[in-house]
């Protein structure tokens, strides 16, 4: 039962934390379109493009390399350790099919050659 509370409120703590994230980037993009236009944000994304990636490559890389450190920090439970850590290369590879076919705009190039006229 213990475990049980205290998966749930680590699972809270993350949900919360990831919806303050989603709300403060979600503030700031409502700000930023008020002082720029839509091009020009755009413009301005697409010249980032390059550096967001290496930005998500880089976090990928560091929760892959951080993954043993944290898992020994906050899994008490021998049993759910030794798996989590055994789950590390999973977790990696996953992270970056993720990032090849959302990132990388995979899903967006495949709907929009569905749409495309010729298809």
């Amino acid at each position: 039962m213990n475990l049980a509370r205290s998966l749930s409120r680590g699972l809270l703590g993350l949900m919360l934390m990831l919806l303050g994230l989603f709300v403060l980037v979600g503030l700031a993009v409502l700000l930023w379109a008020q002082f720029e236009s839509l091009d020009a944000i755009e413009g301005r994304l697409e010249a980032a493009a390059p550096w967001l990636t290496v930005m998500r490559i880089s976090v990928i890389a560091a929760v892959v390399a951080t993954w043993p450190r944290l898992v020994t920090w906050w899994v008490v439970d021998p049993a759910r350790r030794a798996a989590l850590l055994r789950a590390r290369w999973r977790l990696a590879g996953w992270l970056v099919i993720l990032e090849i076919t959302l990132g990388q705009g995979l899903v967006g190039a495949f709907i929009a050659s569905l749409m495309a006229p010729g298809a």
